[in-house]
């Protein structure tokens, strides 16, 4: 049976994000600057993600069995993991290897939009999931 990370260390793993996130946005234009960080965002991705895997949404489902509204909303948050899975894995396969001038001037803009949408996620989590997770 899957351990269900407690409230605590989801927030640890949620501060931790947004720091780096910053620390990323802060080095503006530049690749070069933020690729340090950008290696040490992917491997909090990672650790973040294992803290949400099909065992855990499986047992918090249990937990929730008669609550048909918690459900839906946890079945939502399992669909959407998984797509933002992906949409990591895409956005470091692109710039891990950064082979044009082009994909460098992108980066900019290419990292605002991906960030938006994990720390989206991260505030999904904060309003629907922390409720859900022992404190």
């Amino acid at each position: 049976m899957a351990k269900i990370p407690t409230q605590k260390v989801f927030r640890f793993a949620h501060a931790s994000i947004v720091t780096r996130i910053d620390q990323v946005r802060q080095c503006g234009r530049s690749y070069e600057d933020a690729r340090p960080f950008l290696l040490e965002l992917y491997e909090m991705l990672l650790d973040y993600m294992s803290l949400q895997t099909a065992p855990v949404f499986q047992q918090l489902e249990e937990q929730n069995s008669g609550n048909r509204e918690n459900l839906k909303m946890l079945e939502f948050l399992a669909q959407d993991i998984t797509e933002l899975r992906i949409e990591i894995l895409e956005f470091y396969e692109r710039f891990s290897h950064p082979d044009s001038l082009l994909r460098m001037r992108a980066f900019a803009m290419e990292f605002l939009k991906f960030s938006s949408r994990v720390i989206q996620r991260l505030e999904l989590e904060e309003g629907l999931l922390f409720p859900l997770l022992p404190g």
